[in-house]
């Protein structure tokens, strides 16, 4: 009777792929290619080339598992995350055990024009997030895995949230550049904005703080500075959006990333009436809504470049924050994640959304994942302001491109951190305001055209000094952030887990662990084990929950390596001066502040 049952299956699976299979042939006999971007002009437009074998890491993977003579099915949840500067695909089981990990794909530098305009081009991000997709089903079929593996999973993306492009009426960008996050331009339509509509009234709208950044502002400028071009356009692309266009002819965005473009209406879950007149954008011009673990749709026509199968489903996504948090194991309230990338992020699940009127919209909250929302509290400049300080000291132009590994042979952050070590804590009299690119949030207040300002320099002041003040301005940053979140009724941050580049340094972390726990000695910093969660894993996660793989989504992601509490024993001594020296630190800001 098993044997029987065993037949029935396994004979109504291949029927059911015959014609599936058949159904596609059918459809490419008749040129049924009606999304653009992918299909004949990508294909000679954008090619992806081959990576070598030799260049491939070792796949970290089990060999095929067989019932009965015949292969069992295994279902892979695959993550694609999309940052600033490269893109890495990654693929789990349905537990949340990493299967394989790909290479990071670049390609795709900042372009700007020094001022405050920040960009790139569209035909560099393609072929980065098409590689990186290639590299990970490559691992996969080498280590057994099969296209029905995949076809039995599903997938989901995140991207760097806010960057945006106009689009035609065939969704085609109608300039060859997406502006991003961390755009500084257009501080005037800020002003206007809050002036015509006042804050208070833009905050209950969209439970942001006007800034540049926004996808809003972004389109705004370009109405503005080519109208020509404007004039062609008949919707707004953000790149999670435009991903879900190209793989399957839908054009939605999940409410997460949604919320990042200050024409959301966050409380209601639909696009603002009220901004949609002020701004003369209609809400029709921007993506569908869905909710991140929704199935936007199967994909299709990208097998031949990424080896993803016709077929495999695609899910909503999130923002770059939330799916960074998601993925570190961070979803239930009293836990966050502080996020040490290029900016300093604090991501804290909360029970409800938070609506700051009275301190005029310090933070976002948007909504998140199992019924919550979450804070996002930024400082844009962190580990950006470090990475400008090696680049100087190497003499490289701001725009030159260098691998991670040519830098750390010339100038290592190990050798910096060494440096800064050899300085008496609390004796260093240099201090730095890290708002390289302006306030977002935080105290004493927003500026999107603050810059960093520099206080106690000499002609003997060492390199090991300056270091120390890039570490402790970002640290005393992130302390101001932490302030400002548990400053909130309901909201707490009891355990937090630090992720990304800026945990690398044992010195760095210590110094923030000092810091925040010179707030709340009780709390709890952990750093995420190496190789550990990141945004890929949270959206092969929440990829998992939407196809019904994943029932408990807060378990599963919570099952991640995490290090022992870090301590503040570091050869760096007078680390209890901290919370002085951060006051201090704060006085100084509202000096600067009063400048700006």
């Amino acid at each position: 009777m098993k044997n029987t049952n065993a037949f029935v299956f396994f004979y109504f699976l291949i029927s059911s792929n015959l014609k599936l299979t058949l159904l596609l042939k059918l459809a490419k006999i008749l040129n049924c290619q009606k999304f653009w971007f992918g299909r004949k002009h990508l294909r000679s437009q954008t090619k992806i080339e081959p990576r070598k074998l030799a260049d491939l890491l070792s796949v970290r993977v089990s060999g095929s598992q067989e019932l009965g003579g015949r292969r069992m099915i295994r279902p892979l949840c695959v993550g694609v995350d999309g940052g600033t500067t490269a893109t890495k695909a990654a693929a789990y089981d349905p537990a949340g055990k990493l299967i394989v990990a790909g290479d990071s794909f670049g390609g795709y530098p900042i372009l700007g024009d020094g001022i405050g305009s920040s960009e790139q081009l569209i035909e560099q991000i393609i072929p980065a997030v098409y590689g990186a997709l290639r590299d990970l089903t490559n691992r996969l079929f080498r280590g057994g895995y099969t296209r029905q593996d995949l076809l039995a999973g599903a997938m989901a993306a995140t991207f760097q949230m806010h960057t945006s492009v106009p689009l035609d009426e065939q969704y085609r960008p109608v300039r060859d550049r997406v502006i991003l996050w961390n755009n500084a331009n257009g501080g005037d339509l800020v002003a206007m904005m809050i002036e015509q509509l006042g804050l208070e009234a833009v905050i209950r709208l969209t439970n942001n703080h006007p800034t540049p950044g926004y996808s809003l502002f972004h389109n705004l400028l370009v109405k503005r500075s080519d109208p020509d071009l404007w004039s062609k356009a008949r919707h707004i692309g953000l790149l999670n959006s435009l991903f879900a266009f190209w793989l399957t002819g839908r054009h939605a965005l999940n409410w997460n990333d949604a919320a990042g473009t200050l024409a959301f209406d966050v409380a209601h879950g639909c696009w603002s009436k009220e901004v949609a007149d002020w701004s003369g954008i209609s809400a029709e011009f921007w993506p569908e809504v869905v909710a991140p673990d929704a199935c936007i749709g199967k994909i299709r026509g990208i097998e031949a470049e990424t080896g993803i199968p016709d077929g495999m489903r695609l899910y909503g996504g999130l923002g770059d924050c939330a799916a960074g948090a998601l993925g570190s194991g961070v979803v239930l309230p009293g836990q966050a994640c502080g996020i040490l990338g290029t900016a300093g992020i604090f991501v804290v699940p909360t029970e409800q959304l938070v609506v700051d009127l009275k301190g005029g919209g310090r933070v976002q909250s948007y909504g998140f994942v199992e019924g919550l929302s979450h804070l996002l509290s930024t400082n844009l400049s962190a580990g950006a302001c470090i990475e400008q300080l090696r680049r100087l000291v190497l003499g490289l132009k701001p725009d030159e491109e260098v691998a991670e590994a040519d830098l750390n042979a010339r100038l290592s952050l190990a050798t910096l951190d060494a440096m800064a070590s050899e300085v008496p804590f609390g004796k260093n009299g240099v201090m730095v305001d890290t708002r390289y690119a302006g306030e977002r949030t935080g105290e004493p207040g927003w500026n999107p055209q603050a810059r960093g300002r520099w206080q106690g320099l000499s002609p003997s002041t060492s390199l090991g000094e300056i270091h120390l003040a890039l570490m402790m301005g970002v640290a005393f940053q992130q302390m101001l952030h932490y302030r400002i979140c548990v400053g909130y009724d309901g909201v707490t941050m009891d355990d937090i887990t630090l992720m990304g580049g800026g945990t690398k340094s044992p010195f760095y972390t210590a110094l923030l662990t000092a810091g925040l726990k010179a707030l709340n000695p009780k709390l709890v910093v952990r750093k995420l084990g190496a190789g550990q969660g990141g945004g890929a894993r949270g959206m092969a996660l929440l990829a998992g929950k939407g196809a019904g793989l994943i029932t408990d989504l807060a378990k599963v992601a919570g099952d991640v390596e995490r290090g022992e509490p870090i301590t503040t024993q570091h050869p760096s001594q007078g680390l209890d001066m901290v919370q002085p020296m951060a006051d201090q630190f704060q006085r100084w800001l509202e000096e600067c502040y009063a400048l700006q």
